[in-house]
Parts: structure tokens; sequence; C-alpha cells
């Protein structure tokens, strides 16, 4: 694997099928990381893929235009055909034990949770950078674009901005113009944080010891209804989970994909 570079265009000569020239660096890619994440979560074919796909990067079409025209991309494609995907082997050599810490996956997952759909590029992109950093609109953590894998103080309190923006274009009427509740959402909240993060779609009855719990932190704490504090400590406690599944109660988030 030493002789691919570690950004190579999937689909680099159009006399051998695509498909067939692709499937070899992928599969690399894949062993690679799977030398690092043998087992558990991490491990499973679905989030292989989802490394994989969410720090791929899509080449436009023109060559002499797009920054991806240095890797090998086939002149004078049309608008129609199959798009060439810059397969990225960079991220892995400071890729964390979970991939959920990966800025570019988190996002991706985010799509998942929240829309049901594989992200587009440029919100892919546009979100990643609300994280690492977007000088223009003066978000994130003034990290390079590329610089996917850093995790601090920082991009902790943006990851959980980044997923309130993905709350208030769902649910819209849950939250008030500064994205505290509004009445009579405390409930809801709770409910909707246990079947997003945590793929329970009925924690009221299925996990109802935890449901409480966090229903009267929320409403003891923050009030009823909850303040916009109420609204990110929510979403921090949930993000930030990592609990073993249990009788009555599922397993944390970070769990869902890989070491806590």
């Amino acid at each position: 694997m030493a002789s691919i570079s570690s950004d190579s265009a999937i689909t680099p000569d159009p006399a051998v099928s695509g498909t067939s020239v692709s499937a070899a660096l992928v599969s690399g890619v894949a062993a690679m990381y799977l030398h690092d994440h043998p087992n558990g979560t991490a491990s499973l074919p679905w989030v292989v893929e989802q490394v994989i796909k969410s720090n791929a990067n899509i080449c436009p079409y023109n060559p002499q235009t797009a920054p991806c025209s240095t890797v090998g991309l086939i002149a004078n494609r049309g608008s129609s055909d199959t798009r060439d995907r810059l397969l990225n082997m960079s991220f892995l050599t400071a890729l964390a034990a979970n991939p959920i810490d990966n800025q570019r996956f988190f996002v991706w997952q985010h799509y998942s949770d929240f829309l049901s759909s594989d992200p587009d590029e440029a919100g892919l992109d546009f979100w990643t950078r609300n994280i690492t950093g977007n000088p223009v609109l003066n978000t994130g953590c003034g990290l390079d674009r590329t610089d996917v894998n850093t995790n601090n103080s920082c991009t902790y309190t943006w990851r959980i901005n980044t997923s309130l923006a993905f709350w208030v274009d769902k649910y819209p009427s849950m939250f008030t113009g500064n994205y505290g509740l509004t009445s009579g959402n405390n409930s809801e909240f709770v409910k909707d944080c246990y079947s997003i993060y945590l793929g329970e779609p009925d924690a009221e009855h299925n996990a109802p010891v935890g449901y409480q719990f966090w229903l009267d932190d929320l409403t003891n704490n923050y009030g009823n209804p909850a303040s916009p504090a109420g609204v990110t400590h929510l979403i921090d406690a949930f993000l930030s989970s990592n609990n073993p599944a249990s009788p009555g109660s599922p397993a944390g988030y970070r769990l869902r994909f890989g070491a806590s």
C-alpha cells in the first residue's frame, strides 16, 4: 500500500473499469483502518464504510478548475457521468479509537440520525467547518478544514452547537428564538434524545428509569420549559454517554461507534 498516495482518484483511467480499480484502493484503506480498530463496534462493516465515505471528497467535473485536478481526473467528463470520489488516507494517521471523534464522521452521523440520509458534499463540508473553523462565518475553532481529528474544549463546544443546529432544523417549533424549549416540550425533548442519539424510540416505556431521571434533571435544574442552558446540557449528556447497555437502558451514544 506504500505506493498509493494519501489522496487518490478512484477512477484514474477511462480505459479501466472504475469499479475494479477502486476496489483495491478502498480495500487497502479499510485494511489500514481495521489494523487499528480490529474489534468492537468500531470494526462493524457499516462503521468502516462510513469512516471511509465521510472522509472522502467529491471531485467536481472540470479538471481545469477543480481542487482535485492534481490527482488525475478524467478530462471532459459529462455532468451525467459518475462523479469521481477522492479517496483520502491521510486522516487515518490521527484517527481516534472511536471514529465518532472524527468531525466528518460526526456530521455524517447527524445527517443519518436526524435526516435519515447521507449528506451532500456542501453540507458535510459546511457543518464540519462549523466545528473545525469557518473564518467567513467566524464559527468553529480556527483549525484547518482538513484537521478533522483534533478534539479539545473548543471542538467539544462546537460539536454540541452543531448538534443543536440539527435539532432546530428538524423540530423548529420545539425551540424558542434563543434555543430554549417551547412550552410543553421537556418530556418530548428527552424522548427524542433517546430516539435520535440512542436509537430507543419509546424511552418512556422501555427505559423508564433513565427517561424519568433526565426529565427530572431538565425540569428541576433548567425549568419548564427548559432554558437554552438546559437544552445544551441534555445534548452534551447524550453525546457524551458511554454506559454499556443493560436491562431497561440502551447503550450510550459513543458505544454505537466504538470504545468509550
